[in-house]
């Protein structure tokens, strides 16, 4: 999923909120919640304003990998800025890691998902993969 919207940056094409989208999903689904975060950090940075769903790929990757704070961040972000969060947000939020601890060897890095695969949305297509 990177390194098709490495590909299309590549090709002069700049990927919009639903190629960004995607891939934060396929790697969240993936268990690569850095990779994940990364991916809502570049579109940030390629000045894509993320809608409720990119957020919540940012949210549940911040829920593998235990990241509290950030989540906060993205939370109070939601808040000031928008957009609403919707009743996926809020299932999410039920299941953050509400301290600093680091994963613990082989949680929030499986290929499962985390357990949010019913969580990851395609702005426009519903669940990504098909679920």
């Amino acid at each position: 999923a990177i390194a098709l919207l490495a590909e299309l940056s590549a090709s002069g094409l700049e990927p919009g909120l639903v190629p960004y989208s995607a891939a934060a999903c396929a790697c969240q689904r993936a268990g690569q919640w850095q990779a994940a975060l990364a991916v809502f950090q570049a579109s940030r940075g390629a000045g894509v304003d993320p809608d409720v769903a990119m957020l919540n790929h940012a949210l549940s990757a911040c829920a593998q990998g235990r990241l509290w704070g950030e989540a906060m961040t993205l939370l109070l972000g939601m808040a000031e800025s928008g957009p609403a969060p919707n009743w996926k947000t809020h299932a999410l939020i039920s299941r953050l890691p509400w301290s600093s601890a680091p994963p613990a060897a082989g949680e929030g890095s499986s290929g499962s998902g985390g357990g949010h695969a019913g969580l990851c949305e395609v702005p426009g297509q519903g669940e990504c993969g098909g679920d």
